[in-house]
């Protein structure tokens, strides 16, 4: 009988387990890019990518369930969550593998169904998200959101190419502190949770570098081909963490230099993941390869978008069966030789660099200035976009652009001037740069008195400007669906605002709760106290009184041991 409830249970799993392959055919893999870059610093590019078959998403094997209930509860079809600190230097490490502005950004791409109210979607989803990842998302509102009309086009595959853009909402928080408690939740997404390339992720290492950046983008994609349009598309959720380590001798007291997983992460790699369809370290070994030494020695040299990399598949140097005679540990040890320089500047020089800086005095008003370098030597047309807070009030016809050479002009522009406490400005430009030129757009705002209630927490601080956001458009077809083939933003500014005196209230309350406790201590003590006649001064000597005090004492003692002394004969 035993025998026969065991076979039972082997077909029933064994069924189970055909009917969810059948659903599901979801794909995980995860890869870590390593990159030396100008100025002594070392790019460390995390990539997780799963993949889950779509709408059988109700079935979940691989994909993370917190993600799967907002696409459906919510209507999604892409979005993009970066938390971002420090600024990447495009200028001198080249254009970023993950493009995000400093602080907090979002953007999503929602459903095209009318019957849809986006404004109530976008509000209950940033309060969603704020929750799994332990962030101040809440905090985007219709005051601080707008819909990018060029910039930000669908990234995956879609039913209609020309996509309604009142379907699309973007938002960024400049302010923003980015976290371990950010790091956690995001690790819990994962289909391995301590094994594979997330064991190298502690919070302590990676967010005391210079630059350091969260994501989590979600798409659809065709698994088969490259076509905008498919027939069987498929979810990619691709979680990525970038960070900008400091390498140089200097800061590692160590020449030559020498560097290992453990100096870098403080961890090693013990246990792999065998959710994992790829799992894989590659080190860039484009330039100067020659002049320093890896170990272990890679056994292959791959080529990916015209960069050449030191591939190393974590399987060969780990089993997944523990027992097997391989490595306990997988680390991967850089050893500088004698000849080993830094490079001064990228290789590449960037095609379009970007600078933006405040102008003004005083606290009433005030200008921005963005600097655009075209570097190649051919025209470029680009888009330029900026969603600034309402307290900044943008004046349109301050908006001017000066170049070295009349070739230069606005091609196209979008306005959507602000309103007090309920939209921000958002101002987008399609813009022409002639070869080896620059130029400089500029526009003056007026700052908005606050109320006392508006000021964030330390208000004195001032408030942030949004990083402007760049891409190059293709030069061949401006309205494919992936029309531009660079994206990067430019600084964040801190503009100061005026702020009334916080510390009069205080002073005001002191002041008042002194004069009150002083009228009040004084009529409390006028009515609680007890007033008694003092009767009038006596003619006698004072010997005289005192002497007849003392005898009245004396005759009293006595009259109490005679009443003791006879109260006891009676007794016995």
């Amino acid at each position: 009988m035993l025998f026969v409830i065991e076979i039972i249970t082997s077909l029933l799993f064994i069924s189970t387990l055909a009917q969810g392959s059948s659903q599901t055919d979801d794909l995980f893999t995860e890869e870590l890019k390593l990159k030396p870059l100008p100025g002594g610093f070392l790019e460390a590019h995390f990539q997780f990518k799963t993949r889950s078959s779509f709408p059988n998403i109700a079935h979940y094997d691989l994909f993370p369930l917190a993600i799967g209930d907002i696409i459906t509860q919510f209507h999604i079809d892409e979005f993009q969550l970066s938390l971002t600190q420090g600024y990447w230097r495009h200028a001198l490490w080249g254009y970023s593998p993950q493009p995000t502005p400093p602080g907090a950004e979002l953007w999503i791409w929602f459903s095209e169904n009318p019957n849809l109210d986006i404004d109530k979607l976008w509000s209950g989803l940033t309060n969603t998200l704020s929750g799994i990842f332990c962030a101040s998302l809440n905090s985007i509102k219709s005051s601080n959101s707008a819909s990018p009309q060029i910039i930000f086009s669908p990234r995956g595959v879609s039913e209609n190419v020309d996509r309604n853009r009142t379907f699309l909402r973007y938002a960024t928080l400049p302010r923003e502190i980015v976290c371990t408690e950010n790091l956690t939740p995001w690790k819990k997404l994962l289909p391995c949770h301590s094994r594979g390339l997330v064991q190298l992720l502690d919070g302590i290492p990676l967010y005391s570098q210079p630059h350091h950046s969260l994501s989590v983008t979600l798409r659809r994609v065709c698994p088969h081909s490259s076509s905008p349009r498919c027939t069987d598309p498929v979810l990619e959720l691709t979680q990525s963490i970038l960070a900008v380590f400091d390498v140089s001798p200097n800061s590692i007291g160590e020449v030559p230099l020498k560097w290992s997983f453990s100096t870098l992460f403080k961890r090693s790699i013990t246990r792999v993941c065998s959710l994992a369809t790829e799992s894989t370290v590659k080190f860039d070994v484009t330039e100067d390869s020659d002049s320093y030494k890896l170990s272990p020695k890679s056994r292959e040299i791959i080529s990916e978008n015209g960069r050449n990399y030191a591939n190393y598949k974590i399987s060969e140097f780990i089993s997944p069966i523990p027992g097997k005679s391989k490595s306990k540990s997988f680390t991967l040890n850089f050893n500088s030789l004698s000849a080993f320089k830094f490079p001064t500047s990228h290789a590449t020089p960037p095609a379009v660099t970007s600078h933006r800086y405040l102008t003004g005095v005083g606290e009433e008003g005030g200008g921005v200035t963005t600097l655009i370098t075209n570097n190649l030597h051919d025209d470029v047309d680009l888009v330029y976009m900026e969603v600034l807070p309402w307290a900044t009030r943008v004046y349109l016809h301050t908006y001017r652009l000066q170049s070295s050479t009349n070739k230069a002009g606005i091609r196209w522009q979008y306005y959507r001037p602000g309103r007090d406490r309920l939209l921000p400005y958002h101002i987008e430009t399609v813009l022409h740069i002639p070869a080896r030129s620059e130029i400089s757009l500029s526009y003056q705002f007026q700052r908005a008195h606050l109320k006392w209630t508006e000021h964030v927490p330390d208000p004195h601080h001032g408030i942030y400007i949004g990083s402007g956001v760049i891409s190059i458009m293709s030069p061949t077809n401006h309205t494919a669906p992936n029309y531009y083939v660079i994206k990067f933003y430019n600084e964040a500014l801190l503009v100061t605002l005026m702020t009334p005196d916080f510390s009069m209230p205080y002073n005001v309350i002191c002041l008042s709760c002194t004069i009150v406790a002083m009228a009040f201590s004084a009529l409390h003590n006028a009515i609680t106290r007890i007033f008694s006649p003092t009767p009038p001064p006596s003619s006698t000597p004072k010997w005289k009184i005192w002497m007849t005090k003392v005898i009245d004492i004396v005759t009293k003692t006595i009259e109490k041991i005679k009443l003791k002394l006879g109260f006891k004969i009676k007794q016995s």
